[in-house]
């Protein structure tokens, strides 16, 4: 897998909507109009890795996934792209898996997933964690536990497991299927949980 992570992620997560809560999300969706709205609409900044070491920066790279921190605007996050991605489509943007903490705002382990299209209304995102299923919501480009319970369980199955398989219906009616290697995630999630402790 080609590692491209520290200046995607930095370019995308800086934005309100990469790991933020669902609300927040929703609220922010609403002005988002084309499947590229979410990435095209954060604002540029310099890549993680760029970030003086003082403001946290790129926290290492752990077999497939990678850590970061924000400390000026309070957030860390850990990240990965699909090792494997099926569908029946002609053009998508980038997919990635994130899980967020926001210490200012007391929330940890948000796991979102960005899926490079937007989901049909009303339609169920599937992330199988070796074969056991947890159901998400989606909603734009993006999908996301129903509550904090739902990211404790789905971050407690990474951790443990190997492959994660996110399923989505994109507006247009096209199954995807995307894979993502676990391998490094707990080390990614330390990473973080060091940088962004709970208090």
């Amino acid at each position: 897998m080609k590692k491209a992570f520290p200046i995607l992620f930095a370019a995308l997560a800086a934005g309100a909507l990469l790991g933020a809560s669902p609300s927040v999300a929703q609220n922010a969706k609403k002005d988002a109009k084309t499947n590229g709205a979410a990435k095209t609409s954060a604002p540029k900044q310099k890549a993680a890795k760029e970030q003086p070491a003082e403001n946290g920066g790129h926290l290492g790279t752990f077999g497939d996934w990678e850590a970061f921190a924000d400390l000026r605007e309070g957030f860390c996050y850990a990240g990965s792209k699909p090792t494997r991605q099926e569908g029946k489509y002609t053009q998508r943007g980038d997919a990635f898996l994130l899980v967020t903490h926001r210490p200012k705002e007391k929330t940890f382990d948000v796991v979102s997933i960005e899926a490079g299209y937007v989901y049909k209304d009303g339609s169920e995102v599937q992330a199988a964690v070796d074969g056991k299923a947890h159901a998400l919501f989606g909603q734009g480009g993006q999908a996301w536990a129903r509550d904090a319970a739902g990211d404790v369980q789905l971050v407690k199955a990474m951790r443990a497991g190997s492959t994660l398989v996110v399923k989505g219906t994109s507006a247009k009616g096209t199954l995807t299927t995307d894979t993502y290697s676990l391998s490094g995630v707990s080390a990614a999630l330390d990473a973080i949980n060091k940088a962004c402790p709970r208090k």
